[in-house]
């Protein structure tokens, strides 16, 4: 697969940047179209004014009173012009980019400092990593953070070290669990979550996330020899979630839904639910499939057998503060990366056991291969 002939064919490869920065513009002011109602920038209307100064045609007016307006005009004309500055002025600050974006471009460091200034200030780019989620993001045997996920974090820290002009930049690797990970991120802790996050409309509400970086699907896995093949198998069974994760908030409804019936034991991490199935006190793990074959290869000694259903789509995403700028740095990243070609690199070397990229992988690192 050549990812580069994609740009001859992308409808949007032939925008400039300008053009691109005159659109976020026009969509900034959209933000106060109520200023404007159904007029202004890009509607080809004109607005109307709504501020008027001035007699009707046929009110009667006394000497006196017409006198005492003539004095009064020059001070209702400098306030006429003093309202109207500071419209200019407001509607130009709107106009700018990053402003006027609504709550998903509200400053993104809960301090107020916007993430691009904090790292340029210290110098260090804080990412967050899952200890236990083989082959995406956990612990390496030196202790570092490692996997696929991280490598993709790692290809961003080097594309912001040469946009902010920092040969120096920092990186330091902070780890995470599925129960924390969205309020380290949310309050700052983190710059850039680098795991398994599933990007949903529920966190979109609290964070943002970058272009799909790997799409999965919530499975069940057993001990090898269970004979739970189909959904029908595990009536009434113990099914073990991992606290925090979409799994264990879907896994029942999905569940519901086939007409199955089954107890959730919540447990920590997938190492937990691991040792509850060895253990005998869970008959089936619940988990995104990459994630529960990259915990069963790191459990030496015992064999597990994965269910073929999926019931779910999962659509993994780096996970961030919200912050416009910041997200537009990691995306152009991520995207000058899907095109180059290196994310195949990458992708091969965590994930041989699953084999080449299915169809909607190569189809996602294809639409976020997005020309500069």
């Amino acid at each position: 697969m050549h990812l580069q002939a994609m740009d001859r064919k992308c409808p949007f490869a032939g925008r400039t940047d300008a053009q691109r920065e005159q659109r976020t513009r026009l969509a900034a002011l959209g933000a106060v179209s109520h200023l404007w109602g159904k007029t202004g920038p890009g509607t080809g209307l004109r607005s109307q004014p709504v501020i008027r100064h001035g007699l009707p045609r046929c009110q009667t007016v006394t000497r006196q009173q017409a006198e005492a307006r003539e004095e009064a005009l020059p001070v209702r004309s400098a306030l006429f012009r003093l309202v109207c500055l500071g419209l200019a002025i407001m509607m130009a600050l709107l106009s700018l980019p990053g402003q006027a974006q609504g709550n998903a471009t509200t400053s993104a460091a809960p301090s107020g400092e916007d993430t691009l200034a904090r790292i340029k200030r210290t110098g260090t780019l804080v990412m967050g990593f899952r200890a236990d989620a083989r082959p995406f993001s956990f612990k390496g045997v030196d202790g570092q953070a490692a996997g696929y996920s991280v490598d993709l974090c790692k290809a961003v820290a080097v594309a912001l070290a040469e946009r902010l002009r920092l040969p120096q930049l920092k990186t330091r690797w902070q780890a995470v669990t599925p129960a924390d990970r969205v309020e380290q991120v949310r309050k700052g802790s983190i710059d850039l979550e680098c795991g398994t996050t599933t990007r949903t409309l529920a966190r979109e509400a609290q964070v943002d996330f970058s272009h799909t970086i790997f799409v999965d699907g919530l499975s069940l896995m057993s001990l090898a020899g269970s004979q739970f093949s189909r959904p029908a198998d595990i009536q009434g069974k113990r099914i073990g979630v991992v606290a925090g994760t979409t799994g264990a908030n879907r896994i029942g409804p999905a569940l519901a839904a086939a007409g199955v019936n089954a107890q959730l034991v919540t447990l920590t991490d997938y190492r937990d639910g691991i040792n509850a199935i060895d253990a005998g006190k869970v008959d089936l793990l619940a988990g995104d499939r990459g994630i529960l074959v990259g915990t069963a290869l790191d459990a030496p000694g015992r064999a597990y057998s994965l269910m073929q259903d999926m019931f779910s789509v999962e659509p993994y995403a780096l996970m961030m503060a919200r912050d416009a700028a910041f997200r537009y740095e990691v995306n152009r990243a991520l995207s000058r990366f899907y095109r180059s070609g290196e994310v195949l690199t990458t992708y091969n070397h965590w994930m041989q056991p699953y084999g080449e990229p299915t169809k909607l992988m190569s189809a996602a690192f294809q639409l976020y291969a997005l020309p500069d």
